[in-house]
């Protein structure tokens, strides 16, 4: 009896081992990164979002009017939260509003006496839910007498050209000079996505918090924004007005697929030009521009002659785009005149002109800046504008200039180089420049790191300046490796909380310097590999186009660049390829390369495909292939394509830097809860996130079901066994 009875007591306990290590093994895959596009938000407010907060005093009041689908909510509480670093300490801002029903779905806000400046979340609470609308409400108690002011036009999320990773590349290295740059606010004017997608949404709203957290956003759609409903939803308003430090009225207007302004908004426009009329200073964003001229125009707004609408052989400054509503262009024309518009801002044709606008009739000047995109195809470089506005005065000047820059010179074309150039350019521009390195910023993805590498190839800009990114991240550690580079300065920080990295990069980057740099929570031990993941046709037959796929995996900190060679007897090829993913916004751990070749022979013949793949720890495996094809019918043998040399090569560990950060989960918090007239230290209630918890590799059970079954199949025939004896 007593051998029954310790058989049944190690069974359990084998059991239990089996359990508790089938626990652990999921438990380790929470050091999996969420990856950027990570908690993606909506907004419940039709008034503000995070491409256009709502601009305020401390102790002021703030009216908002909930958003369809949200009708009827209850809001009980309401706080503004934020981040920052101080004295290489992350200060945790959180203050409370009071809330108060102010009509049918309406609500009013007052923003606490004691709130320091800066931009802000809102968070607000109902019964049953909290709600998050990032990066909505910006503090401001005292301007400056100059306005820093960033602009970036047709992003695109997510493509480029001539493919989406040059987009991206472009989207980060934008990204990372306006930081570097430290604008007080960055205008985006439209064409934010590609095809109005969900995805892109997701992928603009999440980079948007990541790496421009500090900076306010005022933007508008564009054509490829319509239909403007989830625009709406993820980003901001489609129209609206803001006033800024009682110096400058700014109004976005959203032009949709016809290019001009709908009736409705026109109205809107001339009734917040009335409405204002006391503000010295106006500007309007307007996705599409009115001109496509660059240089100096003296006329009028109802200039017959001057002021043509466009049509093929026509010369006139008017864009097509407004040609086709003339009466809405000489409205929103005399508008601009009667109230003296300082300047206007446009996009989408992706390319630069300024047009300095003078009236005959009123006397007064009009500054029209039209930008290049920031990363599509264009017909010079993909840019970021930039120039500095003078509340005092309304100057405008250009603190940054290219040396191609000629502001509102005139142009025998309608093409200016205004702008500074970011990222890369490969393809053949209007002016026969191709495969050009500017301000270069690539962020790679994975599972277990975030690969960062810059440089800067502008000869005319020394640059430096502190990023602030906020990454989404998963464990209790901060490690970083830098890989290479010779940055004049380099001071990385970074701290931890609500499951985000709170990261701090000061950095001057003169021309030539460049670096490479991982930030990781697991350490990479495994390289990379390459297996075929399947062919057509079936088998490999001469003289027809072979496709190939071949599967790329790195668990840890992805793939980082990958070559394919033929060798066809004598003669070797480099075989271009497509990738999926073929994005920087999704992790790059398991990638499917498809290659496509024909070998040409009479007679059975065999190939060798040599694949060199690299991940971002440096680790790189050169697989050779050898792949026989047979005549269309004949015999091919079981196995046509071999792996006939397998080598790793790994990278010379002393170029590397590593340091390593134990994170702690609450780092130094700011926490205070405020009333309009007075400020109180007290504990505020923890910011309660909609955050999903990170997303987690599923363990595989499998094998783990399959030995409990045998186990138990095993333990019934000896218990059996046991009782015949």
């Amino acid at each position: 009896m007593n051998s029954k009875l310790y058989l049944m007591i190690g069974a359990t306990m084998i059991l239990l081992l089996l359990i508790s290590s089938a626990g652990f093994g999921n438990a380790e895959n929470t050091t999996i990164l969420p990856g950027i596009v990570y908690n993606v938000t909506e907004n419940i407010f039709k008034e503000i979002g995070p491409v256009l907060p709502a601009i305020v005093q401390p102790g002021s009041v703030i009216q908002l009017t909930l958003a369809q689908g949200y009708s009827g909510l209850s809001i009980t509480r309401a706080f503004l939260v934020s981040a920052k670093i101080v004295n290489n300490n992350l200060v945790y801002l959180n203050y409370s509003l009071e809330v108060e029903k102010a009509g049918v779905d309406q609500y009013s806000f007052i923003v606490p006496s004691g709130v320091e400046d800066g931009l802000y979340d809102l968070v607000v609470e109902s019964n049953t839910a909290t709600y998050h609308v990032k990066r909505s409400i910006w503090v401001v108690s005292q301007w400056p007498s100059e306005l820093k002011i960033a602009v970036m036009t047709d992003l695109h999320f997510i493509t480029g050209t001539p493919d989406t990773l040059t987009g991206d590349v472009n989207r980060v290295s934008a990204f990372t000079l306006a930081g570097l740059l430290n604008p007080d606010l960055i205008f985006w004017l439209g064409d934010i996505t590609d095809q109005a997608s969900p995805g892109e949404y997701y992928a603009a709203q999440t980079y948007r918090y990541s790496l421009l957290y500090k900076y306010p956003i005022l933007g508008i759609p564009g054509n490829h924004d319509v239909p403007d409903s989830s625009y709406r939803r993820y980003l901001g308003p489609s129209y609206w007005y803001r006033i800024l430090g009682d110096r400058l009225l700014v109004v976005g207007l959203f032009t949709g697929e016809g290019g001009t302004p709908s009736w409705e908004q026109i109205v809107f426009l001339e009734e917040v030009l009335s409405n204002y009329n006391y503000i010295p200073f106006k500007a309007i964003l307007v996705h599409h521009p009115m001109f496509y001229y660059q240089g100096e125009l003296y006329t009028w707004y109802n200039d017959t002659e001057t002021l043509k609408p466009y049509s093929q052989g026509v010369q006139t400054p008017v864009s097509s785009y407004w040609s086709n509503n003339m009466t809405a262009f000489r409205y929103v024309l005399k508008l601009i005149e009667d109230y003296n518009i300082t300047f206007v801002l446009s996009g989408h044709v992706h390319r630069d002109f300024f047009v300095k606008y003078n009236s005959i009739r009123t006397n007064t000047t009009t500054l029209f800046m039209t930008f290049t995109t920031t990363a599509h195809g264009t017909a010079s470089y993909d840019a970021i504008g930039f120039f500095k506005f003078n509340l005092e005065t309304g100057e405008v000047s250009f603190p940054v200039k290219p040396p191609t820059f000629i502001g509102f010179q005139n142009s025998s074309t309608p093409l200016a180089l205004n702008s500074i150039p970011i990222g890369i350019y490969p393809p053949t521009n209007n002016l026969g420049w191709s495969n050009k390195t500017y301000f270069l910023v690539k962020l790679a993805q994975s599972n277990n790191a975030y690969t960062v590498s810059l440089g800067n190839n502008l000869e005319w800009l020394n640059i430096s300046g502190e990023l602030f990114w906020i990454l989404p991240w998963n464990g209790s550690s901060f490690n970083y490796v830098i890989n290479t580079g010779n940055p004049s300065v380099l001071e990385i920080n970074a701290y931890m909380r609500n499951s985000l990295l709170y990261l701090s990069l000061r950095l001057a980057v003169n021309y030539g310097d460049n670096i490479g740099l991982t930030i990781f929570n697991a350490p990479d031990t495994e390289p990379p590999d390459i297996v075929v993941g399947s062919y057509t046709p079936r088998p490999p037959y001469l003289n027809r186009t072979f496709t190939l796929y071949l599967r790329g995996t790195d668990s840890e900190w992805g793939i980082k660049s990958v070559s394919f060679v033929l060798t066809d007897g004598a003669n070797t090829t480099s075989l271009e390829y497509t990738q999926t993913p073929s994005t920087y916004t999704q992790k790059l751990n398991n990638i499917t390369y498809t290659l496509q070749f024909t070998i040409v022979s009479a007679t059975t013949k065999s190939v060798l495909l040599n694949t060199t793949v690299t991940d971002y720890y440096g680790r790189t495996r050169i697989k050779v292939f050898n792949i026989t094809f047979v005549p269309y019918g004949a015999q091919a043998p079981a196995n046509p394509i071999l792996v006939v040399s397998d080598v790793v090569i790994e990278p010379e560990s002393p170029t590397t830097t590593i340091t390593t950060t134990t994170m702690e989960t609450e780092t130094q918090t700011a926490s205070t809860t405020t009333t309009p007239t007075t400020t109180t230290m007290t504990t505020t209630p923890p910011l309660i996130t909609t955050e999903p918890p990170p997303p987690q590799e599923e363990a595989d059970y499998t094998l783990i079901g399959l030995a409990i079954v045998v186990l138990i199949v095993a333990v019934a025939v000896i218990y059996v066994f046991f009782l015949k004896k």
